[in-house]
């Protein structure tokens, strides 16, 4: 930060620090990304604002969606100066209590899209004995809300935080913008297969192959299942025709005497046949010729 109420910086990544400050002067600088559809996500590398001497700091991060509008002060015409007309906090701390609320690595991000974000530094130093050149670090990031794993072309898909497409411009250019260093590591900058970094593509491509195994896995089941279904059914359908016959052509089993009198009842009605149970071929035996 080299100078305070700088002009608006508009840009899709910032890393910001404070350099040599006044001791007594209020820095204020504001950052906007360069489309109204992205996100800014603020992120806290470090910050150090422990109490020298009577010198007790404030640092808040502000979130806003417009400017005032109304005149500006005669002592300001000329100067970059412009006011948020609605600035929300989203991180607030003082000497007293930044290592709670202001721990490093704490981040947040705004709330909607086209949102700026306003950085305020009060080094609260009225008699300016303190030189303070490390107080903060801030990372600031532009991102895109997409769905997991899914961004559109010339946009990073971050690894933990799936739902920010990070622009190109953020990768690989030495700065942790995903906050999980996932726009950094070695994979990231070696390429991309349909807009998707190596290990994401492997994973689409593994979980392709496994999700299409299943379905045939469950497919050859069901199959295997419905023929021998239909084997069954034809098997119980033949042991049902075979009975049928069976029954059909077999002679009832009668007493003797019954069997006898049905035996001279057919050979009364059909003289030339052969009475029931009779042999043919002792019919043919000369023994039995006369």
């Amino acid at each position: 930060m080299d100078s305070c109420y700088d002009t608006t910086r508009r840009g899709h990544g910032f890393r910001v620090t404070n350099g040599p400050i006044v001791s007594n002067v209020n820095c204020t600088m504001y950052f906007e990304a360069p489309d109204p559809n992205l996100y800014i996500a603020v992120r806290l590398n470090k910050v150090d604002l422990r109490r020298i001497g009577q010198s007790c700091p404030t640092f808040t991060v502000y979130m806003f969606t417009g400017w005032r509008t109304d005149v500006v002060p005669d002592e300001w015409i000329g100067s970059e100066v412009r006011v948020p007309a609605d600035p929300l906090p989203l991180m607030s701390c003082n000497c007293t209590n930044y290592l709670q609320k202001c721990p490093d690595l704490h981040f947040d991000e705004t709330k909607g899209p086209s949102q700026k974000i306003m950085l305020s530094y009060n080094p609260d130093d009225p008699k300016r004995t303190v030189q303070r050149q490390d107080a903060f670090d801030v990372t600031l990031s532009s991102f895109l809300r997409g769905s997991s794993f899914v961004c559109p072309a010339g946009y990073f898909s971050c690894w933990h935080y799936r739902y920010r497409c990070l622009p190109d411009s953020l990768v690989c250019d030495g700065f942790d913008s995903c906050y999980d260093n996932s726009d950094e590591f070695d994979y990231s900058c070696t390429g991309r297969i349909a807009n998707m970094t190596l290990p994401v593509f492997i994973v689409m491509v593994l979980s392709c192959v496994i999700g299409f195994s299943i379905l045939v896995f469950v497919a050859v089941l069901i199959f295997k299942r419905q023929m021998r279904n239909r084997r069954q059914e034809r098997n119980e359908w033949g042991e049902v025709v075979k009975r049928s016959s069976h029954q059909a052509f077999a002679v009832p089993v009668s007493d003797p005497l019954e069997q006898q009198q049905q035996q001279q009842q057919q050979h009364q009605l059909f003289p030339g046949s052969l009475p029931m149970g009779f042999d043919s071929t002792a019919a043919e035996d000369p023994r039995y010729v006369m």
